[in-house]
């Protein structure tokens, strides 16, 4: 997962956004948020989802500039 789709999904995970109110590199994070079952979205609102909120809980098993990895076994995906 990029670094900017772990960071949009905690911010997510404090507070729903509007999709209308965010910039289009956000949308793009978002998309692929909903897409992976780590967000939904219902109109323009996007709030997490119980995987989204499961994923936040656990340990990153890497992390770089531009990626962030878990161990999805682990996670029991």
């Amino acid at each position: 997962m990029l670094v900017s789709e772990y960071i949009t999904l905690r911010e997510i995970g404090v507070k729903p956004i509007a999709v209308t109110l965010v910039a289009p590199s956000v949308a793009g994070d978002v998309e692929f948020l909903v897409a992976a079952n780590l967000a939904s979205r219902e109109g323009d609102t996007v709030t997490i989802t119980p995987r989204g909120t499961e994923l936040l809980k656990a340990t990153p098993y890497s992390w770089s500039p531009v990626v962030v990895s878990f161990d999805a076994e682990g996670l029991g995906w």
